[in-house]
């Protein structure tokens, strides 16, 4: 029985191993055969990597490439704004140094557009509402004693309360005078994001702009908190999105006045209005905060206009600083409102000349 057991043992030994042998001869000739294709592999590889070495010379050669683009650019740049600055300074001198007159149609609309101003004045010293000239008319004031010379409106800033008792009476002095072209609107632009303060326009009978003076509020605030300042600019964007929603402006107007405790009579400062968002030297649309002690703008001092005296913000320097930084430089970039190129075709001098006279005439008798 001992005997018969060992080779019951024996015998699943041999099996053992034959199938072990067997599984090793499957194996080696699994090897053999992707022995067989190491060569093509091998031959891929090698194909691949000079592929990628190809690829990292041509990526540097890129990289060079770039390098030296970066370069012409940079130099390119140096060179343009050499030339800019060339052209400033030139610019400046004839602008800054040198008496020029504006003529053609430009001269027309600013003869026409003072014209306007004479008459808003009239009305304003009627109902004894102060005013300064503001933005782009008191730095041409200022740098230029008359327009800014590509300029060709007028903007005035008023205090609230002058300003809503202005909009309470224009329209009735616009008809009383027989200006039957001549349209007011408040807070009308809102589709292109651009609350639109007051303007008062004067237009041809064919409906083209001949004419705009913008008038722009203020408000008082006693003592300005911390981050008064940055609280009143998100208002105003906020103000932007109920505006064009639809909300009713002397609603949020009071609303507004009572949270940033704002007045109508006379305070320690003088805060732009949140409907004014012409403030600022980063774009002429741009929201700049203008935030003054009340003696920056009071007393109103008066300065000349194209020979006649206006009134101005008591330190002129330091307001026309806060909106235009350098205010006695002429700026690289110009921005013009195109109308006297733009009409420049249609109306002759003589057109212009029957719009001016008349004016003329309205404000010589006005009151009269």
């Amino acid at each position: 029985m001992f005997g018969r057991n060992n080779k019951n043992d024996q015998e699943i030994l041999n099996n053992k191993l034959t199938t072990e042998v067997s599984d090793l001869t499957q194996q080696v000739n699994h090897l053999l055969k992707k022995e067989d294709k190491l060569p093509g592999i091998n031959e891929d590889i090698q194909n691949i990597s000079s592929e990628i070495s190809e690829l990292k010379k041509e990526i540097q050669s890129v990289k060079n490439e770039n390098v030296e683009l970066k370069r012409i650019i940079e130099d390119n740049k140096k060179n343009y704004d050499r030339i800019l600055d060339s052209y400033n300074q030139q610019f400046s001198t004839l602008f800054l140094y040198y008496d020029l007159k504006s003529k053609g149609p430009l001269r027309n609309f600013q003869r026409l557009n003072q014209e306007l101003l004479n008459f808003v004045v009239n009305v304003l010293e009627k109902y004894d509402l102060k005013y300064w000239l503001d933005y782009g008319t008191l730095l041409g004031a200022v740098r230029h004693g008359g327009y800014i010379p590509w300029d060709d409106d007028i903007d005035l800033g008023m205090m609230r309360k002058d300003y809503n008792k202005l909009i309470e009476v224009i329209d009735d002095e616009i008809k009383s005078n027989n200006l039957e072209n001549v349209e007011v609107t408040v807070n009308d632009r809102l589709e292109a994001i651009r609350i639109s303060f007051l303007q008062i326009a004067y237009y041809s009978d064919e409906g083209e702009l001949l004419a705009g003076l913008d008038v722009f509020p203020s408000d008082y605030v006693d003592t300005p908190p911390s981050g008064f300042a940055e609280k009143v600019i998100e208002e105003q964007k906020i103000f932007i999105e109920k505006m064009k929603e639809g909300a009713d402006i002397n609603e949020y107007m009071d609303d507004y006045y009572q949270r940033f405790n704002l007045s109508l009579d006379e305070q320690n400062y003088i805060v732009s209005g949140i409907d004014n968002n012409l403030r600022g030297n980063s774009g002429y649309h741009a929201y700049h905060l203008g935030l003054f002690k009340k003696e920056v703008v009071f007393p109103l001092k008066s300065i000349k206009f194209n020979d006649v005296s206006y009134p101005c913000p008591n330190d002129t320097d330091f307001y026309l600083r806060d909106l235009y930084k350098e205010y006695n430089k002429i700026p690289k970039v110009v921005v013009h409102h195109f109308r006297a190129d733009n009409l420049n075709r249609k109306y002759d001098d003589e057109f212009f000349d029957r719009q001016i006279k008349k004016f003329e005439q309205i404000n010589d008798n006005f009151g009269k």
